[in-house]
């Protein structure tokens, strides 16, 4: 998720960032952060950047834009960018909704305030879905939908993505299931093998042919019902339930 955060108070800066950055975390999804300390130096960035969501300082002291100017020239091409204001009182918000805000957010009230908005927004936008994991010190953030299939390599993982890539992750195939058990598309189809199904072009001659042309042997002991639970979930998400 793509965030920016813009106040000429860098206290408040701070504590807007580390409060996304635990909100975040806690949900698994991943954050990119850019952060202004003015109107202008916002709308310059817009030349360049889309933003999933903006969290904007009304006003800006000593400075001849306003938070809701930078929203307004936000607004000129980009109707879609949820917007919540930081604010140190409801005195100014008619004019900040003149620009479709989401919300907004008593600064003295931050921290308590900016979690619920952010709840409130979770419930009404879809984020990609990811899993973090661990690779010696480093954390990877991948995106559930780019994840093609997971092999079991002794005490490995080869993940494979849509993008041709393969991590080679330390971790047993429980622990990767665990963490993939809500996501409803994947598949387990041999011994040590997941596919995600929104990646499988169709089955033939007891294999999963995916769309990048990888084929993956189902196992031969319950092969129809894999098929057919293949089969539902696409005729679920037909239907809109299986997203």
């Amino acid at each position: 998720m793509k965030v920016a955060i813009a106040d000429d108070n860098r206290q408040i800066l701070t504590s807007v960032e580390e409060l996304l950055r635990a909100y975040m975390q806690q949900r698994d999804i991943p954050l990119e952060l850019a952060v202004f300390d003015t109107a202008q130096g916002f709308i310059d960035s817009l030349e360049e950047e889309i933003y999933d969501l903006v969290v904007m300082d009304i006003y800006f002291d000593d400075q001849p834009l306003t938070g809701v100017d930078a929203i307004k020239a936000l607004r000129k091409n980009d109707r879609r960018t949820n917007v919540v204001f930081l604010t140190d009182s409801t005195d100014h918000m008619a004019d900040a909704f003149q620009v479709h805000a989401f919300s907004y957010v008593i600064k003295g009230e931050l921290g308590t305030m900016l979690p619920q908005v952010l709840d409130d927004l979770m419930a009404v936008i879809t984020i990609p879905r990811s899993i973090t994991l661990s690779s010696g010190k480093q954390a990877i953030v991948l995106a559930v939908s780019d994840i093609l299939s997971v092999e079991a390599d002794g005490h490995y993982l080869l993940i494979n993505d849509i993008h041709g890539e393969v991590k080679r992750i330390r971790m047993t195939f429980s622990e990767i299931s665990k963490k993939l058990e809500s996501s409803k598309e994947f598949l387990l189809i041999n011994k040590g093998v997941l596919v995600n199904m929104d990646h499988i072009r169709k089955f033939e001659n007891k294999m999963a042919i995916m769309t990048n042309g990888t084929r993956f042997p189902a196992r031969v002991r319950g092969y129809t019902a894999i098929v057919r639970q293949w089969h539902d979930y696409n005729f679920d998400k037909l239907r809109g339930g299986g997203m």
